[in-house]
Order: C-alpha cells, then sequence, then structure tokens
C-alpha cells in the first residue's frame, strides 16, 4: 500500500470537506423532515456508501478496507454496522452503483451557478483515488470491483455532464 497516496487521498477528502461549507443552502439535501442537510456530512455519507458498495461487490469487506477509509477520513468506522448496512439497503448490486451521490447533486448545482466546476470534478477525483485504493488494499482484486468502480465513475460522469 502506497502511504504517499493514501495521504493524498486524505487531503483530498479534507480540503473537499472544508470548501463544502461555501455552498449555500439552496443547493443542500433535505432529510425526511424537510431540514437541510451540511454538505460536509453529506459527503461524508457518501463516501461510505461508496467504500461500501465498492468493497461489498464480491460480499464482504476486508479489515484492510475499512482501515484504509479509516486513514483516508479519520473517522472511526465499525466494520460490523458497515457489514449489516450493506445487506439491509442491499448496496451490493449494481443499482446501489447507478446511484448519484447527494453530495455530487449539490455540488454541480453550485458549480453550476458559479461556474465553477471544481468542487464536482475534485469529489469524482476522490472517488477514483479512494476507489483505487480500495481495490489495491485487498489483495486478489476482484474484477468485479473494478467493474463496479468503472460503473460507479461512469454514471458521476454522464451526471456532471448533463
Amino acid at each position: 500500500m502506497d502511504f504517499k497516496v493514501i495521504s493524498e487521498a486524505g487531503k483530498l477528502y479534507k480540503n473537499i470537506a472544508l470548501r463544502c461549507a461555501d455552498v449555500g443552502a439552496e443547493h443542500l439535501p433535505q432529510n425526511r423532515d424537510g431540514k437541510t442537510i451540511p454538505l460536509k456530512d453529506t459527503f461524508r455519507i457518501d463516501t461510505v456508501l461508496f467504500m461500501m458498495f465498492l468493497s461489498s461487490t464480491d460480499g464482504s469487506l476486508s479489515r484492510s478496507e475499512v482501515e484504509l477509509l479509516d486513514a483516508v477520513t479519520g473517522h472511526n468506522t465499525d466494520p460490523k454496522v458497515l457489514a449489516t448496512l450493506i445487506k439491509e439497503h442491499k448496496l451490493n448490486s449494481v443499482k446501489s452503483g447507478v446511484r448519484t451521490p447527494k453530495s455530487l447533486k449539490a455540488a454541480v448545482s453550485y458549480g453550476k451557478e458559479k461556474q465553477d466546476m471544481s468542487l464536482a470534478e475534485d469529489m469524482v477525483g476522490f472517488y477514483r483515488l479512494f476507489g483505487q485504493l480500495l481495490i489495491d488494499s485487498y489483495n486478489g482484486a476482484e474484477r468485479a470491483e473494478e467493474a463496479g468502480l468503472e460503473l460507479y465513475l461512469s454514471n458521476l460522469e454522464k451526471y456532471m455532464k448533463k
């Protein structure tokens, strides 16, 4: 595992999280009660959902994948909780890979208004880098994980071009 790349991904994650504060409430997703969710929190959730989708394409999470998530994001993650969420939300399905993260939707909306898509582009770049790190973190990377990453990134790029 290349610690320089892990550090780069961590810096990119933290930079995106800081820049999320610049996005106005009119672009933010809402919860079921109609309250806006801070974009930083939405991005954090989307990152975990991405990791769960990609890592569970083979039906399991490895300890190294969860440790990588913690190293990049600085969050403490419980693998058993993630495994339960995968099963409950069926995140190991192709359908999970075609969902556009709410944080990216907000970043694209904001970017179009400001005519600056750099936040959205950085999010896609983060998913590309983090996805490759996840695949590399598990010896004998499954073709399903590589295909899942390509599907996910393709969906994000299509969304940004709309």
